[in-house]
């Protein structure tokens, strides 16, 4: 630069300014390569760097949500879906490392559904997001056909809640039914 200058660098200043090119951009994503440059343009002719490129590692800032990751599950009341993955993402979608271990309580609009840490394992209610962790997983199974959904929700949060539909089908058939009971049919007659 020509002469010493004073530059202030205010990280998303939306005010305008003096130089409204001279605004940083908060990032959409974490990215832990993410350098700035720093530049000063006082005449408009061409930047001049006025110092090395600091290389920043961006993480995700405070969990503003919760998140399914997975597709939906399609399965039958035979079987079951998984893993679900939930993750916590901040205020721009980034994913969220938690502070401190957070409980997220799981449950299903079907009141036959059953949500497991392993797949066909015991029956839990929640599952446990640990400290420095974005992600948890689980598995669901359902003995009624239908369309449940699920929902993952962070206790003692305000965190938008993970809410995502499932479709359980049928399963195969188990066994055959004649009715009426004790009914005789003889080849080529209907009921």
């Amino acid at each position: 630069l020509p002469e010493p200058k004073l530059v202030t660098i205010v990280y998303g200043d939306d005010s305008g300014g003096a130089n409204p090119g001279a605004r940083a951009v908060p990032p959409s994503t974490a990215d832990p390569t993410s350098e700035f440059l720093i530049e000063s343009d006082p005449t408009g002719d061409a930047p001049s760097p006025i110092a090395d490129s600091p290389l920043v590692n961006l993480k995700g800032g405070l969990a503003t949500e919760l998140v399914f990751t997975n597709v939906a599950f399609v399965f039958p009341t035979t079987g079951s879906g998984g893993p679900y993955v939930i993750e916590a993402r901040d205020v721009y979608g980034n994913a969220s490392e938690m502070r401190a271990d957070q409980w997220l309580a799981l449950s299903s609009s079907s009141g036959t559904g059953v949500f497991s840490a392993t797949d066909g394992g015991p029956e839990i209610t929640s599952v446990l997001m640990p400290l420095g962790s974005s992600t948890v997983s689980f598995y669901y199974r359902d003995t009624v056909p239908g369309t449940p959904e699920l929902t993952a929700s962070a206790s003692s949060q305000t965190w938008g809640e993970a809410v995502q539909s499932q479709v359980v089908n049928p399963g195969p058939p188990a066994q055959l039914v004649l009715s009426p009971d004790g009914a005789t049919l003889t080849a080529g007659e209907f009921l």
